[in-house]
Order: structure tokens, then C-alpha cells, then sequence
């Protein structure tokens, strides 16, 4: 499978790359990645300063304003466009929103589409922001936030991985998770907070891996090497 992958607030592709080096590892090599960075220049992300230099660039993807998230969601489709077809996306905390937002949309808007060939065809969410309503994010300039009450909003297989210890993501990783197809979901909660499970943890590392094969082979997409 080809993955669009897109990284966290404050950070880069080149970061995610490393968040994600051992699950990767573990996924196999039949699968492709693209890191792209986000467009908002922004300082690094507190949680791993000291890691990483703080001079170097360090992005968003969207800004607080609801002009900024949906201009995102815009350069999204150009991207997709631009550089796809893609077979998933691996989005990582404030990227959830991004990733939920097309997936929505396309579920609202093209609805035959999103059943029967949609653009990413498995979505895993590492540590998710609440989603938001993208069709009125865009015709209307109002932010709704999206949960369980909503029904089901996306139906394409998804995993939901986020920390035990992760006191305010986690609920909102919670959310995102009840807006998808119970059906096709996979969720696993991990023993650390705000992170990816890395090599340090290997029954946080292999749970994960675990529920993301679970979920890439639910959506019945051919493999390339």
C-alpha cells in the first residue's frame, strides 16, 4: 500500500518518519510512505523539545482560524491530485483533523465514491484531534465538532491508536474513533501518553502494528512491493 503520511503540530515529515521508523520496520516492506510537511510555519512541539534542534523548520498543516483549516483542506485535494493515488493516510494528532475532514466530505459529498472506490481506502489515526464538520467548515465558516452522536461519518476501515496516559487526546482520539464504522474499526490504547509506540515498547509496539494489518487487511487492497 502507498500512505500518505501526514505529522504532527510543530514538527515535520522528516519527524514522523523517525516517530514511525519502528512500526514501519515491523509493517514489512510491501508498503510506501509520503511525509509531507505542512505549509504554517510553527515552533517545535514542547513535547520533544530537546530531541530535535529548535532552530530547524517545524510546520502545522492549518493555523486556530477556520479560514486557515479550510485552505488545509484544499491543499489536501491538490496534493492528492497532484502527487496521488494513494492506497491510506497515517495522520498524527492535529493532522487527525485533516485526514477526518476529507474522509467526511467525501462521505457527505460523494457518498457512492466513498463506499465503492474511495481516495484512501484505510485511514490509521495515531492520537487523533476531534473531528469537525468539513462541509460546513467550508460553505459556511463554522467549526461543529463531530462525535459518536453523529452516527457513523466515515466507513472505510480504520485503526485508532492512542496512550493510556495521553489526559487530553485521548478522549478525543475516542471521539474520532466513534464516528467510524464499528464495524471496520480497530482500536488499541497503548501503555504511554501523547506518542507513537516506538522499539522502547515492544507490546505497545506489536499491539499497534497488529491493529494496523488488522485494518489494512480489512480494506482488501492489493499489496506493492
Amino acid at each position: 500500500m502507498r500512505f500518505l503520511c501526514l505529522h504532527g503540530r510543530g514538527t515535520n515529515g522528516q519527524i514522523l518518519e523517525a516517530q514511525t521508523a519502528a512500526i514501519r520496520i515491523e509493517l514489512g516492506d510491501s508498503h510506501t510512505y509520503e511525509f509531507v510537511d505542512g505549509v504554517v510555519p510553527a515552533k517545535l512541539a514542547p513535547e520533544i523539545e530537546g530531541l530535535f534542534p529548535a532552530n530547524d523548520d517545524y510546520f502545522d498543516y492549518y493555523g486556530e482560524s477556520i479560514e486557515s483549516k479550510a485552505q488545509a483542506l484544499k491543499d489536501l485535494d491538490d496534493l492528492i491530485e497532484q502527487d496521488g493515488p494513494f492506497d491510506g493516510v497515517i495522520s498524527f494528532s492535529h493532522a487527525g483533523v485533516l485526514a477526518t475532514a476529507f474522509l467526511i466530505r467525501e462521505a457527505k459529498l460523494y457518498p457512492t465514491k466513498h463506499l465503492l472506490d474511495p481516495t484512501f481506502k484505510v485511514a490509521i489515526f495515531f492520537s487523533s484531534v476531534q473531528a469537525v464538520d468539513p462541509v460546513l467548515l467550508m460553505e459556511s465558516g463554522t467549526q461543529k465538532f463531530l462525535n459518536a452522536s453523529n452516527g457513523t461519518l466515515i466507513h472505510i476501515p480504520t485503526a485508532h491508536i492512542w496512550g493510556k496516559d495521553d489526559a487530553t487526546w485521548g478522549a478525543e482520539s475516542k471521539s474520532v474513533a466513534g464516528i467510524c464504522d464499528p464495524e471496520k474499526r480497530m482500536i488499541f490504547i497503548h501503555s504511554g501518553g501523547h506518542e507513537i509506540p516506538g522499539a522502547k515498547a515492544k507490546s505497545d509496539l506489536y499491539g499497534a502494528v497488529h491493529s494496523i494489518r488488522r485494518t489494512v487487511d480489512a480494506a482488501g487492497v492489493a499489496q506493492c512491493a
